[in-house]
């Protein structure tokens, strides 16, 4: 498993890379990862990543017993995917792109109508590794073409006027159909601030002498200045919309923890089945719905369409390293008391992988996590190096989830590597609305 946890390090490159190679994977259902627990303790578990930086396939496999002389690996004949033959059993996944044999430089070559056994390492062994070049005249994935940016769900581009947005959970309706007119998508948090930094000719009028921010304020950026929720209007950021209260129906405030209304930290619940759905924003006069709490219903539709929470959280990782070029962070809980945190390191921000429980080629980011004690005392330690990412207590507990059972959570080799150990966030891939 060295090739999926500490060899990747020696291998992959930091930059950005888009598959052309992988094919496209429709949503699944929420937090996929958290049911694979089954698979970590099967007695077989194959896991392949498109490695396409340097244009290879590494497979990785996971066995209880130990290899013997009777366990094989053999690439089918089409170079699409691969078996593994082991204790009198047989087990094979899709790979994330097409292969050819690697001593065989050209399909031509190879024997048309079976797969080739693969070299493996000595038995007995409890992990196997090899890698498979990637063949130049693949043709498949060709429709995912080249993925460029940070594609999330639930863009203001894709998102219809017709939309409902309802719990996830019960299918509460929280905005219903037609209510919204418009979407729009929500600047950077530090919008204002980087447009009075960075404007050329910023406007300048005598009357305002003594008040910096005030030409500013006439023009609409100066950071004093904020967006205001407007009924009709649907604002859209990475992880939440923002709604005149107006807007939403179906939700209850809860008092923050200070037990007083108007409180920064009130949530919104669920007026069903209880589940936070957002916060009320009082610097917006609105309210925010956290997108992985909502499911999207659309006229034409049977069933709602909702997104894996990681889908969201590695959108907005994503989002942080292209704005603040860091790739460290630490999860932090909004919980009141919580002081320990959750260090990541987004080690390849782009790959694709199938596995035993992941059978179609998943668009992901490999990231290498560990705990920290104090969180805040690291952060003011290690400063601009590393970015806060501050969670709702119960997402946080999930993104721990996530990453604790991944499908890289099997090999004993992704774990305790300088005490890193070694997960798979998935990314959306732009299949979708």
């Amino acid at each position: 498993m060295g090739d999926a946890g500490t060899d990747a390090l020696q291998n992959e490159h930091p930059q950005h890379e888009q598959s052309q190679h992988a094919r496209k994977l429709p949503a699944r259902s929420m937090d996929s990862f958290s049911s694979q627990k089954e698979a970590t303790l099967s007695k077989r578990y194959i896991y392949a990543e498109l490695l396409l930086n340097i244009r290879q396939v590494t497979v990785s496999v996971s066995l209880a017993p130990p290899s013997n002389s009777s366990t094989t690996l053999r690439l089918s004949s089409n170079r699409q995917s691969i078996e593994l033959s082991h204790d009198g059993q047989q087990c094979s996944i899709q790979l994330p792109a097409e292969v050819i044999h690697p001593q065989q430089p050209t399909l031509s070559q190879c024997p048309p109508d079976q797969g080739q056994v693969l070299a493996i390492p000595s038995p007995p062994s409890q992990e196997l590794s090899v890698r498979l070049p990637l063949a130049d005249y693949t043709s498949r994935g060709a429709s995912v073409g080249h993925r460029a940016g940070n594609e999330i769900p639930w863009s203001a581009a894709r998102l219809p006027a017709s939309a409902q947005f309802q719990c996830c959970n019960c299918a509460n309706i929280f905005v219903s159909h037609g209510c919204i007119k418009a979407w729009k998508d929500l600047p950077s948090d530090n919008w204002a601030e980087m447009m009075d930094f960075w404007h050329c000719h910023k406007p300048t009028g005598h009357q305002h002498a003594g008040n910096r921010d005030a030409p500013g304020m006439d023009k609409g950026y100066a950071a004093s200045n904020k967006l205001i929720a407007t009924p009709g209007v649907g604002f859209v950021d990475l992880c939440y919309f923002q709604f005149h209260p107006s807007d939403v129906a179906g939700a209850n405030i809860q008092p923050g923890h200070e037990g007083r209304a108007g409180a920064e930290n009130e949530s919104l619940l669920c007026k069903q089945c209880k589940a936070t759905i957002g916060v009320v924003d009082n610097r917006a006069e609105g309210y925010r719905l956290y997108k992985w709490s909502l499911s999207l219903q659309q006229p034409h539709t049977l069933k709602p369409i909702s997104y894996p929470l990681q889908h969201f959280v590695s959108a907005q990782l994503l989002s942080l390293i292209d704005n603040q070029a860091v790739r460290r962070f630490v999860l932090t809980s909004s919980k009141p008391g919580e002081i320990s945190g959750l260090e990541l390191w987004v080690f390849n921000p782009d790959l694709y992988y199938t596995s035993t429980s992941t059978p179609h080629p998943q668009r992901a980011m490999k990231v290498f996590s560990k705990p920290i004690p104090k969180a805040q005392e690291y952060l003011e330690m290690k400063g601009s190096s590393h970015e806060e990412v501050n969670l709702p207590h119960e997402i946080y507990e999930r993104m721990k989830k996530i990453l604790t059972t991944s499908c890289l959570a099997v090999f004993k080799s992704s774990k305790g590597f300088e005490g890193w150990d070694a997960g798979l966030l998935e990314r959306f891939d732009g299949e979708g609305v």
